[in-house]
């Protein structure tokens, strides 16, 4: 049940970036350097959220556990596929309002999937 939930997670991150991908093509088409300017705005929480996790290191729940799906003994906090799901979810809120409203759905899904995977814990 954990690999379902997993899975499930995985590909609704896909499909929130996905969505992030067509914003840039569609921003682009319109004005290349604009674009670059919400790629490079959206790049650079995603590296403090990143340099935060390995600051942090925070245990997984299931560190320890041979069944675990996941190897790795830290760098649980902060989910990162849960904050850039809701950062595309605000993103597109800025852009296109109604097609934020299923990211955010979709955000909250990935952030309880992965919960109830035991690859992250409530707080992360």
């Amino acid at each position: 049940m954990k690999k379902k939930f997993y899975l499930i997670s995985i590909f609704l991150a896909g499909a929130v970036g996905l969505s992030f991908l067509a914003l840039l093509i569609i921003k682009a088409r319109e004005n290349l350097f604009y674009a670059a300017q919400i790629a490079l705005f959206s790049a650079i929480p995603f590296l403090l959220v990143s340099l935060l996790r390995r600051i942090l290191n925070l245990p997984r729940p299931e560190a320890g556990d041979p069944d675990a799906l996941h190897s790795g003994k830290g760098a649980s906090f902060p989910s990162r596929p849960a904050y850039s799901s809701f950062f595309i979810a605000v993103l597109f809120l800025g852009f296109y309002p109604l097609c934020s409203i299923p990211l955010f759905f979709a955000a909250v899904a990935i952030s309880l999937f992965r919960v109830f995977a035991r690859w992250h814990s409530p707080l992360d």
